[in-house]
């Protein structure tokens, strides 16, 4: 039997998150908080033949980090076992077999915190065939299962006895693990051979909550929110309404320049650690882009002005702009070459292009084409690490497929035409002829991704070929007449 268990539990350190109270402290500019905070050490055993015993050992809770206020102790383990029988028996027999691993924590305090997880076969065999080899008839050799069972404990000081948790050094726990046989038959004065071999590991965790000592802070405040791209021109945030990268904010006080930023991947930017006063935002924009919005009106262009009271945080300052009619000139379609285009491209969001990635999209020589991680559809792993180098790949698949491979052309049409339905270009229940049949935008989609699995490359007398072809002229010419 192989097994590979390289541990039960990581180590884990983090914090929770942090609240602030105010408080009349001097003038009214600094408050006093209070963290709730949390860190965990873990140990494990690995996995050996049981019975055995030994020890874990993680640190103990330091009191420099601040008031202890819960000992949490999580314990797992796990049991592999596998059993071979031959029953003896004259007659035909059920045997059930197989084996209980009861482990057991104690540590100063704690007490005994015990789990038995349980491997269980039941067998059917007819009367004993004459050959004792755990196989034919009456016997078996059954393939190695796994269980697992977890326990936790919760102390509380002042209630609970915690004193060899606190303290420097470590906390050291016995656990011990030890099997016991489940064999029982059906038939009347059955016999039967066994075999059994188990396998157990262990591991804990203690997770040590507290408050970090109260100490004072200033009372400061965040003036910020989002720089988008209002497709409609009418101020309003829809959902469907990207934001603007790259643009250029400044904060200003009394006319002085506090600190520029350029706005993120959905045009969000936010100034922190501001204290009490009004404040100026400016946007600087770019050429093409029209106003539709600012907090204060249209009046004063591109500049905002907003008070912010002690540690107010305000996420109302946004600016919209249009540049659709910039961006899709009269008479042009929703193409592979719009959605390649800079114009296109800033419409694309993350989502986009995780429905693109689930698509089977292929190149010319018929290999996989991903704008993100195909196993998570996020950013990272084996796919692209953001969001610019995802539009970057599907780029090369809208400006460089050709019809050596019908099945490039048609996922390269069929990228373009899965964007102009995710945004309204094209409606989803929109119907189409294809070979004798109507079929929705929807139903299109699925069918293109479907002969693309079948046959990623077809050149010239591929028998899918003009199949492929026939979809790749409907999606072209649907995406050519779209329009928003």
């Amino acid at each position: 039997m192989q097994n590979s268990v390289s541990g039960f539990w990581s180590q884990l350190m983090g914090r929770w998150g942090k609240s602030v109270v105010l408080a009349a402290a001097g003038a009214g500019m600094f408050a006093a908080s209070v963290s709730a905070a949390t860190v965990s050490y873990s140990a494990d055993r690995p996995v050996s033949r049981t019975s055995w015993a030994d020890t874990l050992v993680v640190p103990r809770f330091d009191g420099a980090l601040g008031t202890l206020t819960k000992v949490t102790v999580s314990f797992s383990g796990q049991n592999f076992t596998r059993t071979s029988v031959e029953s003896f028996a004259s007659q035909a027999n059920s045997v059930l077999s197989g084996a209980v691993v009861t482990l057991t924590l104690q540590t100063p305090g704690l007490g005994s915190l015990q789990i038995a997880p349980r491997v269980e076969f039941f067998n059917q065999f007819t009367e004993y065939d004459g050959l004792n080899d755990y196989a034919g008839t009456s016997g078996i050799m059954n393939p190695t299962l796994e269980a697992s069972a977890n326990g936790a404990r919760v102390l509380v000081p002042g209630v609970d006895d915690v004193s060899s948790f606190v303290g420097l050094g470590d906390v050291t726990f016995s656990v011990n693990a030890a099997g016991s046989t489940i064999l029982q038959g059906s038939a009347e004065g059955g016999t039967f051979r066994f075999l059994r071999v188990t396998e157990a590991g262990a591991g804990v965790v203690v997770t040590y909550e507290y408050d970090e000592p109260v100490q004072d802070e200033p009372v400061l405040g965040a003036l910020g929110d989002r720089v988008w791209l209002d497709y409609n021109s009418d101020g309003v945030q829809d959902a469907n309404e990207p934001g603007l990268k790259g643009w250029t904010v400044t904060l200003l006080q009394d006319d002085v320049v506090i600190g520029s930023q350029q706005t993120g991947d959905d045009g969000i930017y936010l100034f922190t650690d501001l204290p009490l006063g009004t404040y100026t935002v400016r946007v600087t924009p770019k050429s093409g882009y029209t106003q539709t919005f600012d907090l204060d009106g249209l009046l004063t262009a591109h500049v905002a002005t907003a008070f912010l009271d002690l540690g107010e945080t305000r996420l109302d300052v946004d600016f919209g702009y249009d540049c659709f009619s910039a961006r899709i000139p009269t008479g042009t379609g929703c193409t592979p070459g719009f959605w390649s285009n800079r114009n296109g491209q800033a419409l694309i969001r993350p989502s986009d292009l995780a429905v693109l990635t689930a698509l089977k999209l292929v190149d010319n020589a018929g290999n996989d084409v991903d704008m993100m991680d195909p196993t998570t559809l996020n950013f990272g792993g084996s796919g692209p690490a953001s969001l610019d180098e995802g539009k970057a790949v599907l780029r090369v698949l809208l400006r460089n497929s050709n019809a050596v491979n019908m099945a490039a052309q048609l996922s390269r049409h069929l990228a373009a035409f899965q964007l102009n339905v995710r945004w309204g270009f094209i409606s989803g229940s929109r119907t189409f002829r294809l070979n004798g049949s109507t079929v929705t935008a929807q139903e299109l989609i699925v069918l293109a991704n479907a002969t693309l699995n079948e046959a990623s490359y077809t050149p010239s007398g591929h028998p899918l070929r003009s199949y492929q072809s026939a979809i790749k002229d409907i999606l072209d010419a649907a995406n050519n007449a779209a329009r928003r």
